[in-house]
């Protein structure tokens, strides 16, 4: 809702002091839009149903890393959990784990379902839910890092990745890509912009361009229906 507002009338949120995006991934792009359009107003909320909203990221947060969460609001206690439950260290990837006084079990770490790492300083990184990671050729691969670097190309609206099988790496990602208006961006082009910028494990195997893709109820990318 964000984006085709601010593509269709940017001035008609100019007034708003705090925008608040939640519900679904913010992309590091569209943080860099809004704050380029409206200035330090745009906060991204992460919570679960389970454990009530526990992560910001702020406009500061958001200059500094805007691939980030945030931090872990005040009141919560977070780490990033190993297949043993035990706790990782920093930029290790494992499942978020968090606890606060207004979480469904105040007393018990809440598993979030999702994955991410944290930094130095504090600052969580989502690489997506648990059963959305692949393993590609003995790699761990989450489509939300290469979905996060498709939509900075300046002629992708937006884009969403699957994995699919493969015969030599067991499982390969196949992106699935909207243009902008007018672009005559092309698979071939595509591919040589992104092996400057990600690793060879998460290169697509594929790259299917579509003029829309198909949303949940809740503006999400329905996944499920992309093969």
């Amino acid at each position: 809702m964000l984006q085709r507002i601010l593509h269709t009338d940017a001035k008609a949120l100019s007034s708003l002091k705090r925008i608040i995006a939640g519900g679904a991934p913010l992309s590091p792009n569209l943080a860099k839009e809004t704050q380029k359009a409206l200035g330090s107003v745009l906060y991204n909320l992460y919570g679960t149903s389970e454990a009530g909203f526990c992560i910001l990221s702020t406009p500061q947060d958001q200059q500094i890393a805007p691939d980030s969460i945030g931090k872990g609001v005040q009141g919560v206690k977070l780490q990033i959990l190993d297949l043993q439950d035990k706790p990782l260290s920093i930029g290790k990837v494992g499942q978020i784990a968090v606890q606060s006084s207004w979480s469904i079990n105040k007393k018990q770490w809440i598993k979030t379902g999702d994955m991410g790492y944290l930094n130095k300083d504090g600052l969580v990184f989502l690489c997506g839910r648990i059963d959305d990671m692949i393993i590609s050729g003995g790699e761990n691969v989450y489509p939300i890092e290469l979905e996060n670097i498709l939509v900075q190309h300046l002629e992708i609206e937006l884009a969403a990745v699957i994995g699919v099988a493969d015969t030599e790496f067991g499982q390969r990602l196949k992106a699935f890509v909207v243009k902008v208006e007018h672009s005559s961006l092309d698979s071939a082009s595509l591919l040589t912009w992104l092996k400057a910028r990600v690793a060879r494990y998460q290169m697509p195997v594929a790259i299917e361009f579509r003029s829309e893709l198909p949303l949940t109820h809740l503006d999400k990318v329905d996944k499920k229906k992309l093969s």
